[in-house]
């Protein structure tokens, strides 16, 4: 599925730190379209940029303290 409100959604819900991405989807989309041009007015505007190969969307190997912390993170806990 590739809509571009997916971005925006998920974008969202990591720059306010909410853990359920459902809730920024619940907003109705005036809200949605206010949030996305104030973001690209301020610098931070959310950017679709579609991987070249799949190789590329996978992250590199870190430590595993450290994608423990990234996926406890993503969790809220």
């Amino acid at each position: 599925m590739d809509s571009p409100w997916l971005m925006v959604i998920f974008s969202l819900a990591d720059r306010l730190g909410e853990p359920d991405p459902r809730k920024i989807a619940s907003l109705p989309a005036e809200i949605l379209l206010h949030w996305q041009a104030w973001l690209s007015l301020t610098g931070n505007a959310v950017v679709n940029t579609p991987a070249q190969t799949p190789a590329a969307t996978i992250p590199p190997v870190s430590d595993m303290a450290g994608q423990c912390a990234d996926v406890m993170r993503i969790l809220g806990r």
